[in-house]
């Protein structure tokens, strides 16, 4: 979508965005028209347009709203991805719960080998 026409239309729906009935009624109808296959080559290609402006972004090239646009993107594309396999929200919310633990574990333990590494170091154990 040309930047511009997406910046205009995106300021009209911060007032007043697509009810959720609304939203699942056109994507919906966009499975039907395009079939499961089509879709999910569709959902591919927006991943990696994702994966191409989060690199933009860290190279300090990329645009906000080019990233916010693509961030649009991969969530409606997850949104048609829960209707075309039955995964709903509390098994998503669920599933997120699992690997929001994971983070938060993973983080408690590198916390603890650098507070390790520290109790190291400030015992003279470690030499030049």
């Amino acid at each position: 979508m040309n930047l511009d026409d997406f910046t205009r239309s995106y300021w009209k729906h911060m007032l007043n965005p697509m009810p959720k009935n609304e939203q699942n009624d056109i994507l919906k109808k966009s499975i039907e028209f395009n079939g499961i296959e089509t879709e999910r080559v569709i959902i591919m290609e927006e991943l990696s347009e994702l994966i191409q402006e989060v690199s933009k972004q860290y190279r300090g090239k990329g645009i906000a709203m080019h990233l916010l646009e693509e961030m649009a993107d991969v969530y409606i594309c997850l949104e048609e991805l829960k209707l075309m396999t039955g995964i709903n929200n509390h098994d998503i919310e669920a599933a997120m719960s699992v690997k929001y633990e994971r983070i938060k574990n993973d983080i408690e333990s590198k916390k603890s080998k650098i507070a390790g590494l520290d109790l190291h170091e400030s015992s003279g154990l470690l030499e030049d």
